[in-house]
């Protein structure tokens, strides 16, 4: 699954990060639906994006400023082995709910026209990409504060 949208802007950026939330949320769903359905299969699935061996790609300035926000299922991922932030977020969200965590995907409003995606849970925030920028063999997921 991906979901590709194209928002319209408001100076107070609030309606966006609400329904960026809301098409990350699907997209959480897909992934847990899918990766259940694999590890029901007797297929093993990285426990986060970094593992996965996926790359963080930001969006371009010009898909920002046109108000396009792109997000990834994770087999889309797992194919290109690269990702925006809310494909990776959307990633590593629904890996800790199939191990039984409560996570969902954060957009933190960034200014202007950027957003940025982070994951929540019951312990905190983490920003998956954060971890990946770094490089190096820790896992992202580890990484809730």
């Amino acid at each position: 699954m991906s979901a590709e949208i194209t928002i319209t802007l408001s100076p107070a950026g609030e309606d966006e990060a609400a329904e960026l939330e809301a098409v990350c949320e699907l997209v959480v769903q897909s992934n847990t639906q899918w990766m259940e359905r694999h590890i029901a299969d007797g297929y093993e699935v990285p426990c986060c994006a970094k593992c996965a061996g996926v790359r963080y790609v930001p969006p371009t300035k010009a898909d920002y400023r046109l108000g396009r926000i792109r997000v990834d299922g994770a087999q889309q991922l797992l194919a290109t082995k690269r990702g925006a932030c809310g494909s990776v977020a959307a990633y590593d969200a629904a890996a800790a709910r199939t191990e039984g965590k409560e996570a969902w995907v954060v957009i933190v409003p960034q200014g202007g026209s950027y957003y940025h995606a982070i994951v929540g849970t019951n312990d905190g925030t983490y920003d998956p990409t954060a971890k990946m920028a770094l490089g190096g063999s820790t896992c992202a997921c580890l990484q809730a504060s």
